[in-house]
């Protein structure tokens, strides 16, 4: 039985040799593995990795800065031109707005006017024709030649009235 615990010992122990052996040449074969790469004359060169990949970072990081400005500078061009459009859009609706509210208020007075004629002693005849050129002057399909025509029918009309 002590021959047995003997050889156990003995394996035992040739086993820890083995072990710490190959552990020796693992940790030479890493260290000759670290210093071929940071040594200058070794095969993969890690400051010279280290310095490719830096201006790689560099040069993308540059290529994205320029990419991102062109971006904005066309997003805030778009925006100013929409803006624009939109500010111009909206004056001309304030001055139709306007120009529809004095043409409102000029044909009501108008309107009434010939109104207080019609319901004096002198009964106007010519109200129905001061309607019906107005009417015709509100249809959209009559010519620019036909629209003065009757513009400037209206404008005898009221001003043998003495309404203009």
């Amino acid at each position: 039985m002590n021959d047995d615990f003997e050889y156990i010992e003995d394996l035992s122990t040739k086993f820890s040799e083995n072990i710490i052996a190959n552990q020796k040449r693992l940790n030479n074969i890493r260290t000759n593995q670290f210093l071929d790469m940071t040594n200058e004359n070794g095969k993969i060169n890690v400051k010279e990795v280290i310095e490719i990949r830096h201006d790689f970072t560099f040069r993308e990081t540059s290529q994205l800065e320029l990419l991102s400005n062109e971006m904005n500078d066309l997003v805030l061009n778009q925006i100013k031109s929409f803006e624009e459009d939109a500010v111009f859009k909206n004056k001309e609706l304030m001055q139709k707005k306007i120009l529809l509210e004095e043409l409102g208020k000029e044909y009501s007075k108008q309107l009434s006017y010939i109104s207080e004629l019609s319901n004096s002693e002198n009964d106007l005849p010519l109200t129905p024709l001061i309607v019906h050129i107005d009417m015709l002057l509100q249809n959209q399909n009559l010519s620019d030649k036909q629209k003065n025509h009757l513009i400037i029918a209206r404008q005898n009309i009221l001003s043998g009235l003495n309404l203009e």
